[in-house]
């Protein structure tokens, strides 16, 4: 692996990176919201259906705005 080198400021809120990247950062993040799932009752909304066509969250029940 190697550096890129210092990256120019982006836009708050935006992300540039790889797919390979994005994939395990997704997965850091799951994992962690996973531990405090069981730890603060929170949700991660893993999976999701369509009712009335919006999204719910099929653990919890809340509506999901995509």
């Amino acid at each position: 692996m190697r550096s890129l080198g210092q990256v120019g400021a982006l836009p708050e809120g935006e992300l540039y990176a790889c797919a390979r990247c994005i994939a395990e950062l997704e997965r850091v993040i799951r994992g962690e919201a996973g531990r405090r799932l069981g730890a603060a009752g929170l949700c991660d909304h893993a999976k999701l259906e369509k009712r009335n066509g919006k999204s719910f969250c099929t653990k919890c029940t809340r509506q999901i705005y995509l």
